[in-house]
């Protein structure tokens, strides 16, 4: 077996003397740019404090905006069991506006947006309802379950107005989706939509589809007895 190579203390001194002058090029280099590393050193801490005041300040928002939320939505459910006066209407109008013109950085502002439209949709504001529902898609994931929803109280506001085609456009929107959740409550009400357009066919066709499609839906019976209703 080979003995190991002797290192001799000619080669020792060299790797000394190449270590030396590294660590001497490096104490003459941070000499020589000492104001830019001082710098340099200052910006990084002053990134560091900047990062934690950001993140401070938007944890903050989000505390105090999901706070807002709350306040305005727990308002909102204790009048619904009373009378809709103008006046608490009004109010509870503030109260959702609060969270999200001084809280528009927290998540639960982006929740406010259909809460004001459906405050705008009882006091008969149909076109100020559609502006925020609208506002508030244009928010929201592509894959949240709230935008259905939205589209549903949007085709509810057209039907208020009056503009049954446009109901019934937002309504097929949902039902020829390849995901989503509503497609049952969106054809029932495409359906209803059709009849009250006076295109009985189609609305016959469109519980014939339903029924065929939601075996497991809560609205089925509904459906058959409308169909039976209509069987010739």
């Amino acid at each position: 077996m080979a003995s190991a190579k002797r290192v001799t203390r000619k080669e020792l001194l060299k790797g000394e003397d190449e270590f030396m002058t590294f660590s001497t090029k490096a104490v003459r280099f941070a000499q020589e740019h000492s104001r830019q590393l001082r710098i340099a050193g200052v910006a990084l801490g002053v990134m560091i404090v900047l990062y934690l005041g950001v993140y401070a300040y938007l944890n903050y928002v989000e505390s105090k905006g999901q706070a807002a939320y709350n306040e305005a939505y727990y308002a909102l459910q204790e009048s619904l069991s009373g009378k809709q006066d103008p006046d608490k209407l009004k109010h509870l109008e503030a109260l959702f506006r609060k969270v999200t013109e001084q809280y528009d950085l927290a998540k639960a502002s982006r929740l406010a947006y259909p809460e004001l439209a459906h405050l705008k949709f009882q006091e008969k504001k149909y076109d100020e309802a559609l502006s925020l529902y609208r506002e508030f898609l244009n928010e929201t994931p592509q894959d949240s379950p709230y935008r259905p929803l939205a589209v549903l109280a949007m085709a509810g506001c057209h039907e208020e107005k009056g503009e049954l085609d446009k109901a019934a456009e937002l309504l097929r929107e949902i039902v020829s989706h390849p995901e989503g959740a509503f497609k049952d409550l969106a054809m029932l009400n495409l359906a209803r939509v059709y009849r009250l357009n006076r295109q009985g066919d189609r609305a016959k066709e469109t519980w014939r589809e339903f029924a065929s499609r939601f075996k497991e839906s809560p609205f089925l019976p509904m459906v058959n007895a409308f169909l039976k209703e209509d069987a010739p």
